[in-house]
């Protein structure tokens, strides 16, 4: 035992790694001079915490380490607990070292005395994506998580967050969002999952004019509620990639020169209702043409008693033919 070298008047350890039980054997002995000795100490982690400062943090005593690879977020959080500075890895679901980080009392710098922290599975908020990251140790290119939140927090957050090595995939909760919320989510450089609900004119302000045609092509869906536009905004809705046709239900209203040069492939398409005509009547070769599309057009036609009957098989879609003046 410990009073093997008792009778020695002073004992000096020079070097060598020990484990925790014969490291408190060592510094039991009488004449252990802490002061002018050098050594380390190597055991589980379970071991250290059971041993306490009282022997890890005693004078002589230069390195302790946990002989695991890694330990778990609990764990880690209890070594860095101690006075004596332990080296260990951390390695733990984000889920898991969030909470230890949030009942350290410390933030990110409960768990900064790990050498190394791998975050390894696990879905986290915005917040506590941020205080995993802010960890001294926190190994991004071996990690592996993801983060949810609501588009606003991650929208606040930033690249700065999401677009961080270790983090996998970043969704939106809470449903679907607004056009202009999914715009702002696309132009983040991190690949968000989200999907879009709205009317069809916010969706064409979106991808139309001053915005471009893909600015709302990282949305899943995109799904059009109700509204009108004209053929070259419902062009551009039906462009984005994430377009879900079925699921939607909106209108187009344009002059009868856009609607024919848009044909049937803008308007005779899944989640167009009803497509009109404004500008007033047309005359009867272009409601002849209206007619002749497969789209359902909504027109009424104005023209000369000679020109309605040169078209007569070919006006039955228009709402009303009015004959005006005579032939010329």
């Amino acid at each position: 035992g410990a009073g093997g070298l008792d009778e020695a008047d002073n004992l000096i350890v020079s070097g060598g790694n020990v484990d925790v039980a014969d490291a408190a054997d060592i510094q039991a002995i009488s004449g252990y001079d802490g002061s002018a000795s050098d050594y380390d100490i190597t055991d589980t982690a379970a071991t250290l915490i059971s041993a306490g400062d009282s022997i890890l943090n005693n004078a002589g005593v230069d390195i302790v380490t946990a002989s695991e690879t890694s330990v778990n977020a609990s764990i880690g959080g209890d070594l860095a607990g101690f006075t004596a500075d332990i080296e260990f890895n951390v390695e733990d679901t984000a889920n898991l070292i969030a909470a230890e980080v949030a009942a350290s009392g410390f933030g990110a710098g409960g768990l900064d005395e790990a050498n190394n922290l791998t975050v390894s599975g696990g879905n986290v908020d915005v917040e506590d994506a941020a205080d995993i990251q802010a960890i001294s140790g926190y190994d991004g290119s071996a990690s592996d998580y993801d983060i949810t939140d609501t588009a606003a927090a991650l929208i606040s957050a930033t690249d700065s967050v999401l677009d961080k090595a270790g983090v996998d995939t970043v969704s939106v909760t809470g449903g679907p969002v607004l056009a202009d919320t999914g715009e702002k989510l696309a132009e983040l450089s991190k690949d968000v999952e989200f999907d879009v609900v709205d009317t069809a004119d916010n969706v064409a302000a979106e991808v139309t004019g001053s915005n471009g045609a893909g600015d709302l092509d990282e949305a899943n869906t995109v799904v059009v509620s109700g509204g009108d536009v004209d053929a070259a905004e419902a062009a551009a809705i039906q462009s984005i990639s994430g377009y879900n046709d079925s699921a939607s239900d909106y209108d187009i209203t344009d002059n009868a020169a856009a609607l024919i040069s848009a044909t049937d492939s803008v308007l005779d398409k899944a989640g167009v209702d009803t497509v009109s005509v404004t500008g007033g009547p047309v005359d009867a070769d272009t409601g002849a043409t209206l007619n002749n599309m497969s789209a359902d057009i909504e027109f009424d036609v104005t023209d000369t008693s000679s020109e309605v009957v040169q078209n007569t098989v070919s006006l039955g879609e228009a709402n009303s033919v009015e004959v005006t003046g005579s032939a010329a």
